[in-house]
């Protein structure tokens, strides 16, 4: 459905542009390494050595979050053609506000998804409380990137500042 909709943009998204910002590629990283250890917790733990004990009925609760994060993660980059991996202004690909879809509700769906989806869906799926610490620490870092990101779209993209004007929440609508 992307590559119909959106072609460009999956090939934008396997490289970092230019002009992508130096506490982006820090937060990238550090995502990468603490959804790596998400990966390797859960596995240790619910795999292998089951260090705590987490009902198997929440591996399908899992597995629905990581279908609905990704669902929703698919529908961002249908409706904004600027879904980049990397934060950046977009001008050699003419960079605007996207306002339809998930961005019609919160501004950074995109990182909703990932925080429910990714980070705590994988968790249950490997049946780990353990693996929710870096799920935690994860969020955290996407938490940090989603107020860098806003503030430089509101500085430096035309129309940010009217639709975070119109948009009020960021990742959790009535809350933040």
């Amino acid at each position: 459905m992307v590559w119909r909709a959106n072609p460009e943009l999956l090939r934008q998204r396997g490289i970092i542009g230019k002009g992508t910002k130096t506490w982006d590629i820090v937060c990238l990283a550090l995502f990468g390494v603490l959804y790596l250890a998400i990966l390797v917790v859960g596995a240790l733990d619910g795999g292998r050595y089951h260090w705590s004990a987490m009902s198997l009925w929440l591996w399908p609760a899992g597995a629905a979050l990581y279908a609905a994060g990704q669902a929703v993660i698919t529908w961002c980059m249908v409706v904004n053609r600027n879904f980049e991996k990397t934060a950046r202004i977009q001008s050699d690909r003419g960079h605007a506000v996207a306002r339809s879809g998930p961005y019609a509700y919160i501004r950074h769906p995109g990182y909703a998804a990932t925080i429910v989806g990714f980070n705590f869906g994988t968790a249950l799926m490997l049946l780990s409380w353990w693996a929710c610490l870096p799920a935690v620490l994860a969020t955290i870092v996407l938490i940090v990137r989603t107020v860098l990101e806003d503030r430089m779209l509101i500085e430096e993209l035309a129309g940010y500042r009217d639709y975070a004007g119109c948009v009020r929440y960021r990742l959790v609508p009535g809350v933040w």
